[in-house]
């Protein structure tokens, strides 16, 4: 969810809307880290697990923690007059206000990602907070409420998720909030653009967040062990997206594993045999093996010393005779 809201934000950035983006960063701080702390109090409570499938049925034990995460959860999709909804839905106006392609297109992607947004926020409330509980019946009958001090700060970030969009709504509005250090080429109303677009798409985000929400929601409560269905049907299209889009898998052999290469080559050629053996330490080395020939002359033996004297002077006679 985090590198779908920072889609937002870098389609913002894309369009020269930079007051835009920085808005979505500010009001997505809030609903964000309203979920990840509702997550938290969740994996407090149920003892530190982490696989919501494993869970189920918390919204009796947990009613505090499921309004802020239905808080949080509101906002992220973009549902009004949550944040979310100001922030991220301005951004998608505002794209569709330039009528080019550059902007058509982060129109109708930002509209997709929202309602791919939709479908796993509100399948992460579902297997966590309804259906039947997978948690053991002896530690959920100890399953309590998360204590005052987790529950206050959820309390403060959820009062963002709700009125954020109206309190920091002065960044896109009023054009001289960042005084110059936020340099554009011309001065925009990105509002009063926005909001000049046919108000039927204006709804369509909207309308697709909600459909897509109730879907999914409709597909667990209605379709008995929906998991399994959805596993046997579309077992490919799963498999598919639970590696990632095999994006890991291409990455790693096109760019990866050659830098690797590159890195191990460098290492040796470049460092070991070139700047260490040519440098310092090659130096080193052969100052060291030097002087370890030395010292087989330097072995305190007088026999020794006088076979090397006596070749001195075999040396020096013969260089006599050689020069006359």
């Amino acid at each position: 969810s985090t590198c779908s809201q920072l889609g937002y934000m870098f389609f913002a950035c894309g369009i020269s809307a930079y007051s835009l983006g920085v808005y979505h960063l500010v009001t997505h701080a809030f609903f964000k880290a309203l979920l990840f702390l509702g997550a938290g109090s969740v994996i407090h409570t149920c003892y530190h697990m982490q696989d919501i499938k494993k869970m189920g049925g918390l919204f009796n034990r947990l009613p505090i923690t499921y309004f802020f995460m239905i808080i949080g959860t509101l906002a992220l999709t973009g549902i009004p007059p949550l944040a979310g909804y100001f922030s991220k839905d301005l951004i998608l106006e505002y794209a569709f206000s330039l009528h080019n392609f550059k902007g058509n297109t982060v129109y109708i992607i930002g509209s997709i990602g929202a309602a791919l947004t939709s479908i796993y926020s509100f399948r992460l409330l579902y297997l966590v907070f309804h259906g039947k509980t997978k948690i053991s019946t002896e530690k959920n009958k100890l399953i309590k409420e998360a204590p005052k001090v987790m529950l206050f700060p959820l309390l403060i970030l959820a009062i963002g998720a709700l009125l954020g969009g109206y309190i920091f709504y002065e960044i896109v509005y009023d054009l001289n909030f960042w005084k110059g250090s936020i340099f554009v080429l011309e001065k925009i109303n990105y509002v009063e653009d926005a909001h000049h677009i046919p108000f039927s798409f204006r709804l369509i985000p909207i309308i697709l967040v909600v459909l897509s929400g109730l879907f999914i929601l409709t597909c667990y409560t209605k379709i008995k062990n929906f998991n399994n269905v959805k596993n046997n049907y579309f077992s490919k299209i799963t498999f598919f997206l639970k590696n990632k889009w095999y994006f890991d898998i291409v990455y790693n052999y096109i760019f990866v594993k050659k830098f690797n290469k590159l890195c191990g080559y460098l290492w040796k050629a470049i460092d070991i045999y070139t700047i260490d053996g040519m440098g310092p330490l090659g130096i080193t080395k052969k100052i060291w093996t030097s002087s370890g020939y030395l010292r087989r002359f330097q072995n305190g033996k007088v026999f020794s010393y006088a076979i090397i004297m006596f070749l001195g002077i075999i040396v020096f006679a013969s260089s006599l005779f050689l020069k006359f």
